[in-house]
Protein backbone atom coordinates (compact mmCIF):
# COMPACT_ATOMS: atom_id res chain seq x y z
CA UNK A 1 0.00 0.00 0.00
CA UNK A 2 2.81 2.36 0.86
CA UNK A 3 4.44 1.85 -2.55
CA UNK A 4 1.20 2.85 -4.30
CA UNK A 5 1.19 6.12 -2.39
CA UNK A 6 4.84 6.72 -3.23
CA UNK A 7 4.21 5.89 -6.90
CA UNK A 8 1.27 8.29 -7.04
CA UNK A 9 3.28 11.05 -5.38
CA UNK A 10 6.18 10.47 -7.76
CA UNK A 11 3.86 10.55 -10.76
CA UNK A 12 2.26 13.78 -9.55
CA UNK A 13 5.67 15.36 -9.03
CA UNK A 14 6.75 14.25 -12.49
CA UNK A 15 3.64 15.74 -14.10
CA UNK A 16 4.16 18.98 -12.22
CA UNK A 17 7.79 19.16 -13.33
CA UNK A 18 6.99 18.60 -17.01
CA UNK A 19 3.86 20.74 -17.11
CA UNK A 20 4.21 23.32 -19.85
CA UNK A 21 7.18 21.60 -21.47
CA UNK A 22 7.22 19.67 -24.68
CA UNK A 23 7.59 15.94 -24.30
CA UNK A 24 10.70 14.17 -25.48
CA UNK A 25 10.04 12.69 -28.94
CA UNK A 26 9.62 8.96 -29.14
CA UNK A 27 11.98 6.75 -31.03
CA UNK A 28 11.90 7.42 -34.76
CA UNK A 29 9.79 10.60 -34.64
CA UNK A 30 12.70 12.90 -35.46
CA UNK A 31 13.83 10.75 -38.38
CA UNK A 32 10.26 10.60 -39.65
CA UNK A 33 9.95 14.40 -39.55
CA UNK A 34 13.29 14.84 -41.34
CA UNK A 35 12.28 12.31 -44.00
CA UNK A 36 8.89 13.99 -44.48
CA UNK A 37 10.50 17.40 -44.94
CA UNK A 38 13.06 15.99 -47.38
CA UNK A 39 10.31 14.26 -49.37
CA UNK A 40 8.26 17.47 -49.46
CA UNK A 41 11.31 19.36 -50.72
CA UNK A 42 11.87 16.83 -53.49
CA UNK A 43 8.22 16.97 -54.52
CA UNK A 44 8.27 20.76 -54.66
CA UNK A 45 11.48 20.77 -56.73
CA UNK A 46 10.13 18.21 -59.19
CA UNK A 47 6.76 19.93 -59.50
CA UNK A 48 8.41 23.33 -60.02
CA UNK A 49 10.69 21.95 -62.73
CA UNK A 50 7.76 20.17 -64.39
CA UNK A 51 5.71 23.38 -64.35
CA UNK A 52 8.62 25.29 -65.86
CA UNK A 53 9.08 22.59 -68.52
CA UNK A 54 5.40 22.46 -69.43
CA UNK A 55 5.12 26.27 -69.73
CA UNK A 56 8.20 26.71 -71.93
CA UNK A 57 7.71 26.91 -75.71
CA UNK A 58 8.77 23.72 -77.46
CA UNK A 59 10.92 23.67 -80.56
CA UNK A 60 9.49 21.74 -83.49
Amino acid sequence: MRSKVNDAAAAAALRKRFKGRRLIPQRGQIKRKIAAKAFQSLVSIVSASFAQYSNSPRKK
